[in-house]
C-alpha cells in the first residue's frame, strides 16, 4: 500500500487531499503489518508525525484484544466492521472507528482504511439519559411505596378510629362509661396515627423496628379494628414463630395482617375472624380467616388492598395466597421463609 504522498499522479493525490483534509473525522491508513502509515490530522496536542510509522497496538493499547482481532480479521479476510474503543487507556474518552479493507486487483488486501470520530459526548449523553430514566423509575417506585404505606398504615389506623367513634355513638344512650372507654381508645389511636405521620415526614421508607415480644404490638393493632356489633376476633400467636421473623420484616407483617383483618371487617359480612401465626421447619405462616360470604375470582372492592398486600409480601420474600368460595368464607395466608 502506497501512502497518499507517494501517489504517482498529482491529480490522484489532490483528490485524496480534497477528500480527507477538511472532513470532521480522522482518516487513517493501516498497513498489512498493522502500522499506521497515514493520518489526516493531528490527534489532540500531538502532531501527525508522532503517530505515523507506529504499530496500532502501541498507539492504542486500550483497543483491547477484540479490537486488534477485528483489525487482523479484516487484513486476512476483507470486509468491514465498526468498533467503539476507549482512547489510550482513558475510559472517560471514547472513539468510534469504521474499518474497511483496501483491495488492489493484483495484490489482494493491501491495507485498511480507518475513519473515526470521538464519541465521548454522545456516550455521556446516553449515560445521562439512562440515569434520568432510572431516577424516574426510582421516583415512581418510591411514590408507589408511599401510597402503599399510607394505605396500609395511616388509612387503616383512621379506619380503626372511625370504628371506635361509631361504637361510642352507639353506646351513648345506654352506657356512658362505655362511651368514655371508646373515646379514650380513639384518642390513643389518633396519637399513634400522628406518630406514624411524623415518621413518614422524616423518612417515608423507615421501617418500624419491633423487638422481642412484638406479637403484643401485632395483637394490639388488630384489636384496634374491632367494633361493637362487628365480627368477633380471635388471635392466636405462637411466640416461638413470632421470634423467628426478623425484626426488619415485622412491620410489614403487621401491615399485611391489619389490611387482611380490615378487609374482612368491612366487606366479608363474617361473624367470626381468626388470626393465627404458626410455624414449621421451613416457614412461618400468618393466616387471617373468616366465615363470611366469600367471593369468586378477585374481589373488586378490595383490589387495591390485595395489590398492596401482594406487593409488600413480595418485597420481604414471602408468598401470599388468598382462598375464597362464595358462601364459604375467605382465608388469606402469607408464608415467610425463615432459617
Amino acid at each position: 500500500m502506497v501512502p497518499p504522498g507517494d501517489f504517482s499522479g498529482r491529480a490522484t493525490e489532490a483528490l485524496w487531499r480534497a477528500l480527507v483534509d477538511n472532513v470532521p473525522y480522522y482518516v487513517a491508513l493501516i498497513s498489512p503489518d498493522q502500522r499506521l502509515v497515514y493520518l489526516n490530522r493531528p490527534f489532540g496536542s500531538r502532531p501527525v508525525t508522532a503517530f505515523t510509522g507506529q504499530f496500532v497496538a502501541d498507539l492504542m493499547p486500550a483497543a483491547s484484544e477484540a479490537g486488534l482481532q477485528a483489525l487482523g480479521d479484516i487484513m486476512a479476510f476483507g470486509g468491514a466492521t465498526r468498533l467503539e474503543l476507549p482512547l489510550s487507556g482513558d475510559s472517560t474518552r471514547w472513539f468510534e472507528v469504521h474499518l474497511t479493507a483496501i483491495r488492489e486487483p493484483d495484490d489482494g488486501i493491501v491495507g485498511v482504511l480507518a475513519v473515526g470520530t470521538e464519541t465521548t459526548e454522545r456516550r455521556q449523553s446516553a449515560i445521562e439519559l439512562r440515569m434520568s430514566v432510572n431516577a424516574l423509575h426510582r421516583l415512581i417506585e418510591a411514590r408507589e411505596q408511599i401510597s402503599a404505606d399510607l394505605h396500609d398504615g395511616i388509612l387503616q389506623s383512621l379506619y380503626g378510629v372511625g370504628l371506635r367513634l361509631e361504637a361510642a355513638r352507639t353506646a351513648a344512650a345506654a352506657d356512658p362509661q362505655a362511651v368514655l372507654a371508646h373515646l379514650n381508645r380513639a384518642i390513643g389511636q389518633l396519637n399513634d396515627t400522628m406518630k406514624d405521620v411524623r415518621r413518614f415526614i422524616v423518612d417515608d421508607r423507615a421501617p418500624v423496628l419491633m423487638t422481642a415480644e412484638w406479637e403484643e404490638t401485632l395483637a394490639g393493632v388488630l384489636r384496634g379494628l374491632e367494633a361493637v356489633g362487628g365480627p368477633s376476633l380471635t388471635i392466636e400467636i405462637d411466640r416461638e414463630a413470632a421470634a423467628r421473623i426478623p425484626a426488619r420484616l415485622r412491620s410489614d407483617v403487621v401491615f399485611i395482617a391489619r389490611e387482611a383483618v380490615s378487609n374482612a371487617m368491612r366487606h366479608s359480612g363474617a361473624a367470626r375472624i381468626s388470626v393465627t401465626l404458626t410455624q414449621n421447619a421451613t416457614r412461618v405462616r400468618l393466616a387471617v380467616e373468616d366465615d363470611g360470604r366469600g367471593f369468586s375470582g378477585l374481589p373488586s372492592a378490595e383490589g387495591f388492598g390485595l395489590l398492596t398486600m401482594t406487593r409488600r409480601a413480595g418485597q420481604i420474600g414471602a408468598v401470599l395466597n388468598v382462598h375464597s368460595n362464595p358462601g364459604g368464607g375467605t382465608a388469606v395466608r402469607i408464608d415467610l421463609p425463615v432459617s
